[in-house]
């Protein structure tokens, strides 16, 4: 993958990241301001939220070791969604494929609950303090409509078989998901399992995960609700993760979803309407290799996606108050196709990722605040592949325990609490301008800055949709009004660039690419995956309520600035 982002480009970015104080000898490229006395809001939190296909993934050595990470880096409990989590079969998981046997019949058709595997995932999420959005399904095979099919995924043979398809008793199915509730409030308590979210299915939109009509999934997510709150009568209920909104039919599906929730009639109750406490749909961009052999990401898709949904969900004013998760919200489709399969999917190496993540999820968040919805949640569908190998290139945050440059996003995220600064930025590219044509244009400089107390930190991008060689670009970060306790401030610069010092893939690359890596290796990848610094703190003695920082910054690149005093 290497021609698709050529490697010289690494020499360069060594040289030029840097961090003076008041180094005005050059007219920047772009002016970040920063009011320290401003309020904004809280710090959003919505990034905390990842997700997976293979829930099985979670119990093993490297899914654990990935789980205890993400809660070492977040100041808050990390929710997680993850897929096929009532399927028939092995336990033993493949890519897309998962299966728990939570639920087998006798030869009378009598139900047999089988909590053994099921124990072993949610116990690993109360270990590292993950909340479940639970996601009843995929449908067990002993209650599968689908039965002139195979029942397994195959991938990427079969895509959507018996395990696909709508239960052939719904109130077996009901009778399956009101004992799983039960069995969590008896083990894990009320107070835990009212902190977790619950939801039928997964993009029930079309036929890549439902083999049902629209009727058929409200008539799942009328019973599913239902069963839900016989055991726990406050549960957090919602749905229906529905795919894309770019797409003509996901729309039509979450509006008339919507309307039946408000006012159709409950298939479980007889009654009018179904409870909704939040509201769910996807978002996918599209990456590509284009005709001059460089990658190329697909910000307007996504952003595009993201802003439909929230002014279908403005148009029901009984629901725009309601949180809103992004169920899966990634730069393309699939995380179980490796770059040997799809080669732009190569970007999953470099910091244009957390750098794509940071300005996308910036672009969210002005386009909630633009129709007064309620964005809580952005689930980033990734996680690991244990036993493939090093670096294919499937969509993960780390390969055989090594961390990728991704994960270091959730590090910066982190590391921010507190309340938002009022932020300006002249190299911002606005809404309207990203829902036109992406990043495509100029480069996207911006920032997301927060205060706690006697810290400030400076989350900072450097992106465009392109992935190629370019300058750096020269950034000042501006902050004003500090207070007269500030006298003297220590400022710290993180990064996530693709320094092969930094870039975990390129490090691996300099090692000759090695598929059996030595301990030695192996513990040298480790250190380069953590969040690192570009030099030693310094500190600014003097200050007199303003503080400018000048950054040289590759593109792609993202920084954390923290200051405190």
């Amino acid at each position: 993958m290497t021609s698709l982002y050529p490697t010289h480009i690494v020499l360069l970015i060594v040289c030029l990241v840097s961090l003076p104080i008041h180094a005005n000898h050059h007219t920047p490229d772009a002016v970040i301001k920063i009011d320290a006395s401003s309020n904004a809001g809280e710090v959003p939190t919505d990034w905390a939220w990842v997700g997976h296909d293979e829930i099985n993934y979670a119990w093993y050595p490297d899914g654990r070791r990935l789980l205890g990470e993400l809660d070492y880096a977040s100041q808050v409990p990390m929710y997680i969604r993850a897929h096929n989590m009532l399927n028939s079969g092995t336990e033993e998981p493949s890519l897309k494929w998962s299966a728990t046997n939570v639920y087998t019949e006798d030869k009378n058709g009598n139900p047999v609950y089988n909590f053994e595997v099921i124990d072993r995932i949610f116990d690993t999420y109360q270990e590292f303090n993950f909340k479940p959005m639970v996601q009843f399904g995929f449908m067990p095979e002993a209650l599968t409509t689908g039965t002139d099919v195979p029942y397994e995924r195959d991938w990427p043979n079969r895509r959507t078989e018996g395990w696909a398809f709508p239960p052939n008793d719904y109130d077996k199915w009901a009778k399956l998901v009101e004992t799983m509730v039960k069995h969590w409030v008896d083990k894990y308590g009320e107070k835990e399992t009212l902190s977790w979210i619950y939801e039928p299915w997964n993009e029930p939109a079309g036929a890549g995960f439902f083999r049902g009509t629209q009727e058929e999934y409200n008539k799942l997510y009328d019973y599913t609700i239902e069963a839900v709150r016989r055991s726990l009568p406050d549960a957090v209920v919602g749905g229906p993760d529905v795919q894309s909104l770019t797409r003509e039919h996901s729309v039509v599906f979450l509006r008339n979803f919507l309307e039946h929730c408000r006012s159709g009639t409950n298939h479980s109750t007889g009654k009018t309407g179904t409870p909704l406490d939040f509201i769910a749909f996807h978002t996918k961009g599209n990456v590509a290799v284009n005709e001059d052999n460089l990658i190329q990401m697909g910000s307007l898709r996504q952003v595009a996606g993201v802003d439909i949904g929230f002014q279908i969900i403005a148009d029901f004013p009984e629901y725009k108050h309601l949180p809103i998760v992004l169920g899966e919200s990634d730069p393309e489709g699939t995380a179980a196709y490796s770059v040997a399969e799809r080669p732009q999917n190569g970007y999953r190496h470099y910091a244009i990722y957390p750098a794509y993540m940071a300005a996308l999820n910036n672009k969210f968040r002005q386009s909630a605040k633009r129709h007064g919805v309620n964005l809580e949640g952005i689930v980033s569908w990734a996680f690991t592949f244990p036993e493939k190998p090093w670096f294919a290139g499937y969509r993960a945050f780390s390969t055989h325990n090594v961390d990728k440059p991704v994960f270091n996003y959730f590090r910066m995220a982190g590391m921010m609490s507190g309340h938002l600064l009022d932020t300006t930025s002249n190299h911002s590219i606005a809404l309207d301008a990203v829902l036109e044509s992406g990043f495509s244009g100029e480069a996207d400089i911006d920032a997301l800055a927060a205060r706690n107390g006697k810290s400030i930190t400076i989350m900072v991008w450097n992106y465009h949709d392109l992935l190629t060689e370019v300058e750096p670009s020269k950034t000042q970060l501006s902050i004003n009004n500090l207070p007269k306790t500030a006298s003297k401030v220590l400022i710290e610069h993180f990064i996530i660039d693709d320094d092969p010092n930094r870039n975990t893939y390129l490090a691996w690359q300099a090692m000759g690419s090695p598929q059996s890596p030595s301990d030695e290796q192996i513990a040298e990848l480790q250190r380069i995956g953590q969040l690192q610094t570009v030099d030693s703190p310094r500190w600014i003695k003097g200050v007199s309520g303003d503080v400018e920082i000048d950054l040289t910054l590759p593109r792609p690149s993202l920084s954390l600035v923290r200051l405190s005093w």
